[in-house]
């Protein structure tokens, strides 16, 4: 059984490609049953488009595989609010995130802060969440590239 830290490791590596291409610094991956389901970094220069950020593109790609069973996104940040519309959406009943949205906005120097707990607060399906932003490698990524 693979662990929460292995499924993040692979997140940066795709955040690390994403910036080889030319883009923003973020990976997401889904996984049902401990097997990656689909993936996607972040594409908002390439494609120009500000809403293809890498776990809406990860959650479309999901879409065409959904089954029934709930899913786990893993992505390098804590998703943004955009982002939590869809998840909440999916049938993704867990996310695990690296850096946090307020480490993000303390690095960028301000970006559209909450936390994933509190805009999903409210709403009626449950949503877990890991946070290990206590982890100085998934800030390092974004410190590197926003500097």
């Amino acid at each position: 059984m693979k662990n929460h830290l292995y499924f993040l490791e692979k997140t940066l590596k795709i955040a690390n490609e994403s910036v080889k291409n030319g883009n923003h610094p973020f990976g997401a991956l889904i996984v049902q049953d401990n097997k990656i389901i689909c993936e996607s970094g972040n594409e908002v220069e390439t494609r120009n488009d500000i809403t293809a950020h890498a776990e809406l593109l990860c959650i479309q790609k999901f879409q065409t595989y959904q089954s029934k069973n709930y899913a786990t996104l893993f992505t390098s940040c804590e998703p943004c609010a955009m982002c939590l519309g869809a998840i909440y959406w999916s049938n993704i009943n867990e996310i695990i995130f690296g850096c946090s949205n307020s480490q993000l906005s303390k690095i960028v120097d301000g970006t559209l802060e909450i936390k994933s707990e509190d805009l999903l607060l409210n709403g009626k399906r449950k949503i877990k969440i890991h946070d290990y932003s206590n982890m100085k490698k998934f800030k390092e990524i974004h410190i590197n590239f926003w500097k």
